[in-house]
């Protein structure tokens, strides 16, 4: 059951979150950091933001073209995330797009990234993934 796949993001602390952490809601004004856009905010586990800032940065990656198997792991593998919060968050994404986009991948696929242990292998997984969907012309 996809529930128990992702049961470990319960293991988080649960703090005050952003819900849709990207660069545009960034602004730098000199030497201080403002962030902007706080209208999905909300209480969860902590790992909800930092998984929204990975998602997109691999996303808008595979998107502006990069192929997969460039996309940045070694830099990727320093954020503390797995295959469960992964898993969450592209099928967030993909519930945001149109109706049919999430018909393009399998509970099969869903399973096997929400199973990845290893940090790597969950991003690599997850970049596949999303290429798949770009070449499907799901929407960015």
């Amino acid at each position: 059951m996809l529930g128990e796949a992702l049961q470990p993001i319960d293991s988080h602390p649960v703090v005050h979150l952003h819900g849709d952490l990207k660069p545009e809601h960034l602004l730098v004004d000199g030497g201080r950091l403002h962030v902007v856009d706080w209208e999905a905010s909300a209480c969860g586990q902590a790992v909800l933001d930092y998984t929204d800032v990975v998602f997109h940065f691999v996303r808008d990656l595979l998107y502006g073209g990069m192929p997969p198997a460039r996309v940045p792991v070694d830099l990727l593998i320093r954020l503390p995330f797995s295959g469960p919060v992964l898993a969450w968050r592209l099928l967030l994404w993909l519930d945001r797009r149109r109706t049919q986009d999430i018909d393009l991948i399998t509970a099969h696929d869903v399973y096997r990234l929400a199973a990845e242990e290893q940090v790597a292998s969950a991003y690599r997984s997850l970049a596949q993934t999303v290429a798949l969907l770009r070449a499907a012309d799901v929407p960015r």
